[in-house]
C-alpha cells in the first residue's frame, strides 16, 4: 500500500485577524445597558419587563399562548411601542434563562404561518 502525501507539508499556517467590533457599536451597547439599569433602579419598565407584562396580558385576554410575532401584533393593536421581532425574541430568551418564561410547545404562527415556539409565563413553583 502506498502512503498518501500530505498537501500541507511545508505550508505555514497564517492566523486570520478576528472580526473587529467598531468602537461606536460598543459605546452604543454600553449606553443602552446603562439606560436599562437606570430605568430598573428608578422603578420604570425595561424591555424585559414590557415583554413579561405583554405576555401575561395576552394570556389574560386571549387564553392562548402567543408566538413572538403574535405578541408583537397584539401589542401594536393595543398601542404599545414595540419595534420589531428583534426587540422581543432576545427578551424572551433572557426571561427563559431567568426562569420567568417558558416555552409552551410549537404550532404554526397566525402571522407568519411558520411553525415556531409559543411562550407563556412560568408557573409558580417550577414547570407544570
Amino acid at each position: 500500500m502506498t502512503m498518501q502525501l500530505s498537501l500541507l507539508d511545508g505550508v505555514a499556517r497564517v492566523e486570520r485577524p478576528r472580526k473587529r467590533q467598531r468602537q461606536t457599536a460598543r459605546a452604543a451597547y454600553a449606553v443602552q445597558r446603562d439606560r436599562d439599569r437606570a430605568k430598573a433602579e428608578a422603578g420604570q419598565e425595561t424591555r424585559e419587563g414590557q415583554v413579561l407584562r405583554l405576555l401575561a396580558g395576552y394570556w389574560n385576554a386571549q387564553q392562548s399562548t402567543p408566538t413572538a410575532l403574535e405578541l408583537i401584533a397584539w401589542a401594536r393593536a393595543r398601542g404599545e411601542q414595540v419595534f420589531d421581532v428583534n426587540s422581543v425574541r432576545p427578551r424572551l430568551t433572557a426571561l427563559v434563562e431567568a426562569g420567568l418564561v417558558e416555552t409552551a410547545g410549537k404550532r404554526p404562527c397566525r402571522v407568519s404561518g411558520i411553525t415556531v415556539h409559543t411562550w407563556r409565563v412560568a408557573t409558580v413553583g417550577g414547570k407544570g
